[in-house]
């Protein structure tokens, strides 16, 4: 992650200790002044926004990503302006409370139209992060920093698109971001404060679970020189596990990234040196590629609940208060029955999950099996729904999938379980390659498939295709 500021730096805060001992945040003269250059910034924008006549459409992608939902959170959760947000970065400033957030840089029910007209992909990004103090989760800023090639590579994404398209997207487009401590109030809070922040937490897994929203990972290391309250890392918090679950369980690879990738480029404390080095990763869906942290097999709620308990009495997993990880527990059950249950609800056009080049085996196939099984116990798959798993081995070696170590590839026992796991939840498993094939793998015995197997490496071989045809021989062995 970022370096924290070196000799010479200015701090942005500092920690006071009060009289009870308890520690509080307070803002240095350096860090008031980042807060309030990003702020006259923000309402700066905020008035041009305001005047504005010229309004993008309603994209054809909103709609059929689930942006109705991103709406409907909004009555209880802020977005934050993406732009905001790479101001209060290069001002060297620190993320503000919810309390705190200018009027300016909250996307909201009247400004969403600024998200509405982008047409590639749904502009929310949801961050998972730990939080390295009970008081503040970044009160260096390192987090923030390490975040700005990320939103300089999204942003310069919608902003091609707005020269390309200017009626569809109009003016002022940008991405919202969703991060907890400026998108729900914060303590100490008022009593309709406290409301507000409860129901936005009771609907907090449709941010994380949304097919279509980007959810990004902090999880490159935190910086040792800094004397944080916590510092253990991403995959030691309980809370980044849930988010991580959730994540999983019905979210395109492509919209689920990890920082810990590059966490070499993002030691620059330079954030545009920082940026101009995430350029040579390619375009924006290369960059996307390059982040891609790779999904889990949804998971049940049950087994879950065990390898939680398990992580926290073995000190693998933890959390800052005890009693969350009953919270997160209940949390994920919440999530997945509504996320399988309400799958339309997100893409109203859609019942496929694409589980597809994954890059999973059997052990991810029984996990899979095991949530199908929790879906029929508990009447929670949307009726229709698909999953699309992959497996058709030689058909994704003809499409290159094997060759990158994408494919999924599960053996003939691995594919019963899915079965008679998916037939008990009334869904339907088929491979993508199906679509044009009916004679599919997945539904022959093992001498059928085999036959099969040997009908399409010949036709392989006979259309010239020897190297895929002994890529695929070298992976069977």
């Amino acid at each position: 992650m970022a370096a924290a500021p070196g000799k010479g730096e200015e701090a942005p805060s500092v920690v006071e200790v009060c009289s009870d001992g308890t520690k509080r945040l307070k803002l240095t003269d350096f860090g008031k002044a980042a807060a309030e250059k990003a702020r006259q910034k923000a309402e700066e924008r905020a008035a041009l926004v305001s005047e504005c006549s010229e309004r993008g459409e309603v994209s054809l992608q909103w709609k059929q990503s689930g942006g109705e939902k991103v709406e409907e959170l909004l009555e209880h959760t802020t977005l934050v302006d993406m732009r905001y947000l790479c101001d209060l970065i290069l001002f060297k400033g620190i993320l503000p409370r919810w309390q705190e957030l200018p009027e300016g840089a909250k996307i909201t029910k009247d400004t969403v139209w600024r998200l509405q007209g982008i047409m590639e992909f749904l502009p929310v990004m949801v961050l998972s992060y730990p939080w390295s103090d009970p008081f503040h989760p970044d009160r260096m800023g390192e987090m923030l920093r390490c975040l700005f090639p990320v939103f300089w590579q999204m942003l310069g994404k919608v902003d091609y698109d707005q020269r390309m398209y200017p009626k569809e997207l109009g003016k002022f487009p940008t991405v919202g971001v969703m991060v907890d401590y400026a998108s729900l109030p914060q303590v100490p809070r008022t009593e309709a404060e406290q409301a507000l922040f409860n129901q936005g937490l009771s609907n907090m897994h449709f941010w994380y679970a949304h097919p279509c929203t980007t959810v990004l990972c902090v999880d490159a290391p935190l910086n040792k020189a800094v004397e944080y309250s916590n510092m253990k890392g991403y995959y030691e918090r309980g809370w980044c596990y849930l988010e991580k679950r959730l994540s999983a369980l019905v979210k395109e690879n492509e919209f689920f990234l990890s920082l810990g990738s590059v966490a070499d480029i993002l030691a620059e404390y330079d954030s545009w040196a920082a940026a101009d080095k995430f350029k040579k990763l390619g375009d924006y869906d290369d960059f996307k590629t390059t982040l891609a942290a790779g999904r889990l097999p949804p998971m049940s709620p049950d087994s879950v609940a065990k390898e939680m308990r398990s992580q926290i009495a073995s000190g693998e997993l933890s959390f800052s208060y005890a009693a969350d990880a009953e919270v997160v527990i209940e949390m994920y059950r919440k999530g997945f029955i509504e996320t399988f249950r309400q799958y339309k609800v997100y893409k109203p056009d859609a019942d496929m999950v694409d589980f597809s080049d994954l890059g999973w085996r059997d052990s991810d196939a029984y996990i899979l099996a095991d949530a199908l099984k929790f879906m029929a116990e508990n009447d929670c798959a949307q009726e229709g729904l698909h999953f699309d798993v992959g497996i058709d081995g030689v058909a994704a070696a003809a499409a290159g999938a094997l060759k990158k170590g994408l494919a999924n590839d599960f053996s003939p026992a691995a594919r019963q379980a899915l079965l008679d796991a998916a037939q008990q939840a009334g869904v339907k498993l088929h491979s993508k390659f199906e679509e044009n094939d009916k004679d599919s793998l997945m539904w022959k015995t093992d001498a059928e498939r085999e036959a099969l197997r040997e009908k399409r490496l010949k036709k392989l071989l006979d259309e010239g295709h020897e190297s895929v045809v002994r890529m695929y021989d070298n992976r069977s062995e």
